[in-house]
């Protein structure tokens, strides 16, 4: 049964052309709710894009026959990968013969990468609008159109902005579709909006919840924001996933740190029986501190991330050693560091009694990296490798306890929810900014916090403990 909210978004879709943008918090029934508009429309050609192909491939399941539903990868594989002679996989920084130094080759790729997910149709006027160097606008040219001829190999962020570019030079052309469903607006990247826009169709959905965009680091955008002067925005206030006495914490939460006039209720808690539980951190060393006490009381555990991404940084840190090789461009100057205290141990020792003390010292302003330091010297290199290899057992594992952090746990939810001390301390920042200047924008970068302490909260259905902050 839709609620009022739900049912007004219905009727305007049915009889109103146009974009219409569903403002939808957390729990709110986002993919109930365009189900039922296209049951509504009954479209014979309807399109869902959904962020990620576990989403698509569910929601196929929900949707009438007629709507067609993908991701935005999806969907452009087809017309720019499908008969090639070579597959997707990276763009190797060997085919770039003009850059001579590595960590150059890593920027410009970097650089790249980012120009296939923004909204440029030039990699001359992304370029200007970045400042990159002179030689990058020529070279970024270059490449792309190497890519384009299947004559090197390229990343899957190519082939998005190469249907990008087809739709936007009329290269391909598309009947027009009855409905075209956007899905996760408020946290995706140019790109992916620029081709929703260029997609014909008479109704245009947006849903999302501005407030989940988390994943700024990898250039995603607010499309609520951007586009609200285009369309009709409506409200989806209620979750039907949070008790209402933990939605009611949350909106003072947003109320005071994100927006004023934000609702969020929830659903009266009627059975308090806990079946599952889940730890949310902020980073991966809070993430593996948790892992390193479970394993110590037996307790089994289900990762929700990757161990390979979890362990990168602790295990580089666990194998320095004089004269070695670093492969992480991102990390290569740490091989010098180790080097300098080895050629200077005698001098130094007195001050730095060890090798990771002086990296502490020397890069103190690298949160990351110190964090990390800590890590292994709480714990040992060794048994930073063996809770590595022990973790990979932990992905699949079918338990009723989840670890995750606030970032992994995007789209999954848990009866209770306990908020690691790391998440509570990274939005302190935000929360003195906000205290102590109150009439200022608050600066993106603590926007971004404070929106993932949201969702991180919000994933829980009965119970949510060491929320500081609520």
């Amino acid at each position: 049964m839709l609620t009022p909210q739900q049912q007004t978004i219905v009727d305007h879709i049915k009889t109103t052309d146009g974009l219409t943008l569903i403002n939808a918090v957390a729990g709110a029934g986002k993919t109930f709710t365009l189900v039922e508009i296209a049951k509504s429309i009954n479209p014979d050609n309807g399109l869902y894009l959904a962020y990620n192909k576990a989403i698509a491939v569910e929601a196929k399941r929900k949707f009438p026959k007629s709507v067609h539903c993908a991701t935005t990868h999806s969907l452009a594989f087809g017309p720019t990968v499908g008969n090639r002679k070579t597959s997707p996989s990276f763009f190797n920084y060997k085919d770039i013969k003009e850059i001579k130094s590595n960590e150059e080759k890593v920027d410009f790729i970097g650089c790249f990468k980012q120009f296939c997910v923004s909204k440029y149709t030039t990699f001359a006027d992304f370029a200007t609008e970045y400042d990159l160097p002179e030689h990058y606008a020529v070279l970024g040219s270059k490449y792309f159109k190497l890519m384009a001829e299947d004559q090197i190999s390229y990343p899957h962020e190519f082939y998005l902005k190469y249907f990008h570019l087809l739709l936007a030079t009329d290269q391909l052309e598309y009947q027009p579709f009855d409905i075209i469903m956007l899905d996760e607006a408020g946290d995706l990247n140019e790109v992916t909006l620029e081709i929703f826009k260029l997609l014909p169709s008479a109704k245009k959905v947006m849903v999302g919840d501005p407030h989940q965009n988390i994943y700024s680091f990898n250039h995603t955008i607010n499309c609520f924001k951007i586009m609200e002067s285009e369309g009709t925005t409506f409200p989806m206030s209620k979750s039907f996933r949070v008790a209402d006495h933990i939605a009611e914490r949350i909106e003072k939460f947003c109320n005071k740190y994100l927006h004023e006039n934000m609702s969020f209720e929830g659903v009266p808690l009627e059975d308090t029986t806990i079946n599952d539980r889940a730890y949310i951190a902020r980073t991966n060393t809070s993430l593996i501190n948790k892992m390193m006490e479970l394993n110590e009381l037996g307790t089994p555990y289900t990762l929700t991330r990757n161990p390979d991404n979890i362990f990168k940084l602790p295990l580089l840190v666990c194998g320095l050693k004089p004269n070695s090789f670093i492969t992480n461009v991102e990390y290569k100057h740490l091989q010098d560091d180790v080097n300098e205290y080895y050629n200077n141990r005698y001098v130094l020792k007195e001050q730095f009694p060890t090798l990771f003390s002086y990296l502490i010292d020397v890069h103190s302003s690298d949160k990351q990296l110190v964090n990390t330091i800590r890590l292994v010297s709480k714990w040992t290199a060794n048994r930073i490798v063996s809770c590595y290899k022990s973790a990979k057992s932990h992905v699949k594992a079918k338990t009723n306890y989840y670890l995750g952090t606030a970032h992994s746990m995007k789209g999954l939810e848990a009866d209770e929810v306990t908020i690691a001390p790391d998440l509570n301390e990274a939005i302190l920042d935000a929360v003195l900014f906000a205290e102590m200047s109150p009439d200022k924008p608050m600066p993106e970068e603590h926007i971004t916090e404070l929106n993932l302490y949201y969702v991180a909260t919000s994933r829980a259905r009965k119970k949510l403990i060491n929320a500081a902050h609520l």
